[in-house]
């Protein structure tokens, strides 16, 4: 029996139309559940430190807290998803600076005085981070 992965995570059988939703990855912690690995953990909570250290008035994005914490910009938003109830979520941004839910975001921008632009992104100039500032931040916080 001869299967093929698709772009959305199926595996299709291609002799009986069968489909299988893989529930999880290797190594995922959904819901509470521990990290099947301690480099999973470890991944994870290198990236929540890191983005509870971004300082108020600041923003970055999922790709530079991926490039500090040495993960992908998606599994940068898989852990804000999954674990990002009690972080600053609201300063983390898109790569064109966009933030996810507008509404929700732009009182918390202005509480902050983070700045936005008249297309309602974030003013990366003037309160953007890149992976070397989240890496001097975050190695200043251990020391």
């Amino acid at each position: 029996m001869r299967r093929r992965k698709t772009r959305a995570s199926r595996t299709i059988c291609l002799t009986s139309k069968k489909t299988s939703k893989r529930t999880s990855q290797k190594g995922a912690w959904v819901e509470g559940v521990p990290p099947r690995s301690e480099k999973a953990k470890a991944n994870v909570e290198r990236v929540q430190a890191l983005v509870q250290s971004i300082p108020p008035g600041n923003v970055t994005t999922y790709g530079e807290i991926g490039k500090a914490t040495g993960v992908g910009a998606r599994y940068v938003g898989w852990v804000m998803r999954v674990h990002g109830a009690d972080l600053p979520w609201w300063r983390v941004l898109r790569a064109d600076g966009s933030p996810h839910d507008p509404e929700r975001v732009w009182p918390r921008w202005e509480d902050e005085g983070i700045g936005r632009l008249a297309s309602g992104k974030a003013d990366m100039r003037a309160h953007g981070l890149d992976a070397r500032d989240l890496r001097a931040l975050f190695h200043g916080k251990e020391d």
